[in-house]
């Protein structure tokens, strides 16, 4: 299992690959804010991205609970240090995006 931490402007964002290696992955992505599961997003979608082969992959995010969104089964290969880009629509004007770097092992 593999997470990441970083800002989608004022929102705490953790991103967690699991298992992290290639073939069938989980991806769930948390927000906070002030402590507290943030639960102002309009939307969130996301992608991943192999810079190093051209790999482009759409990650589709199901909201599971306040401020948890999942994705089963993506599918990571080869291995290689996989780029999640995630953004966070919070009205019709604002969007806030971030990226996480995720090594996928072997």
């Amino acid at each position: 299992r593999v997470t990441r931490t970083g800002r989608l402007g004022p929102v705490a964002t953790a991103v967690t690959v699991t298992p992290g290696r290639i073939g069938p992955n989980v991806v769930r992505v948390r927000l906070r804010q002030a402590g507290r599961a943030f639960t102002g997003a309009k939307e969130l979608k996301a992608q991943a991205t192999l810079p190093a082969r051209g790999v482009v992959l759409p990650v589709t995010l199901r909201r599971v609970g306040p401020g948890l969104y999942i994705s089963r089964g993506l599918q990571l290969l080869p291995d290689g240090r996989w780029r999640l880009s995630v953004a966070l629509r919070v009205s019709a004007f604002d969007e806030y995006t971030g990226d996480f770097t995720v090594p996928v092992a072997p």
